[in-house]
């Protein structure tokens, strides 16, 4: 039987769309509108010109569908790195994913997205240890809140998170200002056309303090939110083991994918594999939502 670790109302969810204007070198991001519901901010969410995109932002400014938050997030294993992602099932498309961990910021966050970043992060990426305990996360000698904390048992050492990641970024732009002011964070901008969407992209490394993720027989879940239905509510279930780790050389992408279970790796098995809208950037532009694993390993 699944375990749901938590529910939401998807009428608490409100955002505002985006309107960015290119100033110099940098891009300024500033919501834009009345509140949007969820249904109400997909409408939004259609393809548009990517050449129209870039007229507007150097003019009057594009107003995209929405603000994303999401994270570029790394681990060593045993002396060697890994990029975390999940295999992420998108409604929207009908399909899977190699994804990562974020989503949609709300519209009290649009301020200070790193706190939607986070967030993605404590709710998503779960370090599970056998015993039933779970190692929380930290940045800059706090605590992240854990939403799920009462289901597991509480571990005295955290995980934190320390900027860079160590995977080779080779794409999106760090010049992005909300309202004129810097972001916390220095994240990555970048576009989405065919959703119209803007993406910021965290990135950090996860540093364990020399835990022994073996001894401690460390397993990484994920929590997804999956709608139900009948009760009209969103429930957040873990999903074990949920995370893929993608091994990489010097910091780039190869087709060597495992999950982490107990304490080990165990190879994930794929015949195809698509990679989310995050690895297929061009400068600041994805132009399509997902691309074939072995297209964006040509790339590296």
């Amino acid at each position: 039987m699944e375990k749901i670790l938590g529910i939401k109302d998807p009428s608490d969810f409100k955002t505002k769309r985006i309107r960015i204007r290119k100033q110099g070198d940098s891009y300024d991001l500033m919501p834009s509108g009345e509140d949007l519901s969820f249904a109400e901010m997909m409408e939004y969410r259609k393809p548009v010109s990517t050449d129209q995109m870039f007229s507007n932002m150097e003019n009057q400014g594009h107003v995209s569908a929405n603000l994303g938050a999401a994270n570029y997030l790394t681990l060593e294993f045993e002396g060697q790195d890994y990029l975390i992602g999940t295999r992420r099932m998108r409604e929207e498309f009908g399909d899977f994913v190699f994804g990562l961990i974020g989503g949609y910021v709300h519209s009290r966050d649009l301020a200070n997205p790193i706190i939607a970043a986070h967030e993605e992060i404590s709710e998503e990426l779960l370090p599970c240890l056998s015993y039933g305990g779970l190692i929380r996360f930290s940045f800059a000698g706090e605590y992240l809140e854990q939403p799920f904390a009462k289901h597991f048992r509480n571990y005295p050492f955290s995980c934190e998170l320390r900027e860079p990641s160590r995977y080779n970024l080779q794409h999106g732009t760090k010049k992005v200002l909300i309202e004129g002011k810097p972001i916390v964070g220095k994240p990555v901008l970048f576009f989405e056309a065919e959703r119209n969407c803007t993406m910021l992209m965290f990135n950090y490394h996860l540093n364990f303090n020399n835990l022994d993720l073996s001894r401690l027989e460390v397993s990484l879940h994920n929590a997804e939110d999956t709608f139900n239905i009948e009760k009209g509510l969103i429930e957040a279930k873990l999903n074990p083991p949920g995370i893929l780790l993608m091994e990489l050389e010097q910091g780039n992408l190869t087709d060597k994918i495992f999950s982490l279970n107990k304490g080990g790796l165990e190879p994930f098995s794929f015949s195809s594999l698509d990679l989310c809208e995050a690895y297929n950037v061009k400068g600041i532009m994805a132009k399509e939502s997902k691309v074939p694993l072995e297209k964006a390993l040509a790339r590296c």
